[in-house]
């Protein structure tokens, strides 16, 4: 499998929820599965956090030299929650995130920023 151009975005739908998007293409002879892997880190977080959090993934069967947009659609209030220990549950810290899409989290081919205002 092999991802030749794909894009970000940090657009709001109509339900004002981020959406990410990723064009994926087979351009092997024979049919595969391709698992899409959404990221998510806080840049700058004033909380000890992971590097990456797997925030959202997709299973895209492929047919030889078919190409096909995956798309997550975010809602920052579960897709950017981080344990807060002075609120003592999740919360959603304001400031800058980085999304990161790929194969795996080792194998990260397109970034993007979004940032979440108080």
């Amino acid at each position: 499998m092999n991802k030749p151009k794909g894009y970000v975005t940090t657009v709001s739908d109509p339900e004002g929820r981020p959406t990410v998007m990723d064009l994926v293409k087979n351009v092997g002879a024979r049919a595969g599965d391709e698992v899409v892997q959404l990221y998510a880190r806080a840049l700058g977080a004033k909380v000890p956090a992971a590097n990456k959090d797997l925030r959202g993934f997709e299973r895209v069967p492929l047919a030889p030299g078919e190409q096909r947009q995956v798309t997550f659609k975010l809602t920052p209030a579960t897709a950017l929650t981080h344990y807060d220990p002075a609120a003592k549950g999740l919360a959603v810290a304001p400031g800058d995130y980085e999304l990161q899409v790929g194969a795996s989290s080792h194998d990260i081919r397109l970034t993007s920023r979004l940032r979440v205002r108080p």
